[in-house]
């Protein structure tokens, strides 16, 4: 595919293993193995001559045969002022000193070819005179491009759930790359709790909804990493990042209201922190749940419009089913599952940007049906005009460019649930839901004892009680930033 592509024939003559070690040892060659974060080596070299005054500027490293010197003058140079390069078997000849002025300089051999520069006054006498060397490489690329893009997951607004992706890195852009963003808290963190201020990063293109890219990792700042006192609500934080040309990506926050800064005691790559463990039990039926609600999804477009990238979604994620009758199914084709999965996702958004208003349109259909089913038998009718309201709002925003659309819908949502937690069959539910699940909680024996307080509610019919303990259950769910909880709340905005 790729000689096809490039319109190169493949070259079948060199082994591959060779080809891959010479490659790896080309750039291994263009690292600075002394440098603390491992850096390329420069390009450029700079000599500084008398006192200042002016300079050589250099490249110092090329795969070409010949590289060029040029002179930068920061103040007037005396008339007759010449300079001189030489190398072994050959010479520059004497070349008046004057601001821009550039000489191209063989390069004769592979690696090292030594200069010497020297400087002469009107007189011929030499003033200065030092060494130079630059290097002629291998051909190497002059820089590797992000193949992904990373973004961090920030809220839209303050108060609100919907997310989007604050992008640090964007696919195409050269490596290395480092830059600032600055975000604000949405809530407070105290020292010495279990809460914290999550970084969620993910990799890919996929603009909306954020989760159906890859989730990379979380860079928390927990409250027992505060000494005292707390990051208030609306607090600047300001995050520098790096991306290395190895794809591992650097985040430190600093907090400029309490004279804070954070750096994450890990380095992110790409994927790797929150990579899924395909061989862990649980992952096929991980796969297979995550392939049926996205074919909820496409047979809810499908009802709207016809499109050849719909198609071939379904297809993707229909093909993921046959992991279903497999016994027991290998990591390696649990991998493929998954990428198609992410494949048949990225499909679908291509969908949605091309379709904005039929896919809206479907999407309004199923908050509407959703509300006639489940919400509208329990609405009060201050609850039903609420909601009518913000049904009108998000049909007349179909046509908006703007996320207006999205934010009526996560709004209904929220009435939605406000209603249904008054509603006794929705909270036993809830409970019901909450005995059969796994639950990561902050406080282990407190759960246990609420579980059993509840269990004894339901017997006894109290819904009540029932529902002021499934608060404080769902209060106690650890939500800690730790690496890999893909499902971790957002509370930070764009500043």
């Amino acid at each position: 595919y790729v000689s096809t592509a490039l319109g190169i024939p493949a070259g079948l003559a060199i082994n591959p293993m060779t080809a891959v070690a010479e490659g790896a040892a080309i750039y291994a060659e263009t690292i600075d193995w002394e440098a603390e974060e491992l850096t390329h080596k420069s390009m450029r070299g700079e000599i500084q001559m008398s006192e200042d005054a002016f300079s050589f500027n250099y490249i110092a490293r090329t795969a070409e045969p010949q590289a060029k010197l040029a002179v930068h003058a920061r103040r007037q140079i005396p008339v007759g002022t010449v300079f001189q390069v030489d190398a072994p078997g050959w010479s520059s000849g004497r070349v008046s000193l004057r601001h821009g002025m550039v000489v191209t300089l063989p390069l004769t051999v592979d690696g090292a070819n030594p200069f010497t520069v020297s400087v002469y006054d009107q007189n011929g006498k030499m003033l200065q005179s030092t060494q130079i060397t630059i290097e002629r490489t291998a051909p190497t690329v002059s820089a590797i491009p992000a193949s992904h893009s990373i973004g961090v997951e920030v809220l839209k607004a303050m108060g609100q759930r919907a997310s989007h992706l604050e992008w640090l890195v964007r696919a195409g852009d050269h490596l290395p790359v480092e830059g600032r963003k600055i975000f604000k808290a949405t809530q407070a963190l105290k020292a010495n709790t279990d809460e914290s201020i999550n970084f969620k990063l993910w990799e890919g293109e996929i603009e909306e909804p954020v989760h159906d890219n890859r989730f990379i990792g979380v860079f928390a700042i927990r409250g027992w990493d505060l000494s005292g006192g707390l990051i208030p609500a609306g607090a600047d934080l300001v995050c520098d990042y790096k991306m290395r040309d190895d794809g591992n990506i650097t985040i430190e926050i600093s907090v400029p209201q309490i004279g804070g800064s954070f750096r994450s005691d890990r380095e992110f790559y790409s994927r790797q922190e929150g990579a899924v463990d395909y061989s862990a039990s649980g992952s096929v039926d991980q796969i297979l749940a995550e392939a049926d609600g996205l074919l909820t999804r496409i047979a809810r477009l499908e009802g709207r419009l016809t499109d050849e990238k719909l198609h071939r979604a379904r297809e993707k994620t229909e093909s993921v089913l046959a992991i279903r009758y497999s016994d027991d199914p290998d990591t390696e084709p649990l991998q493929e599952a998954a990428e198609k999965i992410y494949e048949a996702k990225q499909l679908l958004y291509e969908v949605h940007r091309e379709n904005r208003a039929q896919v809206r349109h479907a999407e309004l259909d199923s908050v509407q049906s959703t509300y006639a089913g489940m919400v509208q038998p329990h609405a009060e009718k201050k609850d039903a005009a609420d909601i009518e309201s913000l049904f009108r709002r998000m049909e007349s925003a179909i046509s908006r460019r703007d996320s207006s659309f999205e934010e009526y819908r996560d709004e209904l949502y929220q009435h939605f649930y406000r209603v249904l937690w008054q509603q006794d069959f929705f909270i036993i539910d809830c409970f019901k839901h909450l005995q059969e699940e796994a639950v990561d909680v902050t406080d282990v024996q407190t759960y246990h004892a609420l579980m059993t307080e509840g269990k004894n509610a339901l017997v006894r019919g109290d819904i009540e009680r029932l529902r002021g303990i499934l608060a404080e259950m769902y209060g106690l769910q650890k939500r800690d930033g730790s690496a890999g909880q893909s499902d971790d709340f957002v509370n930070i905005i764009r500043s």
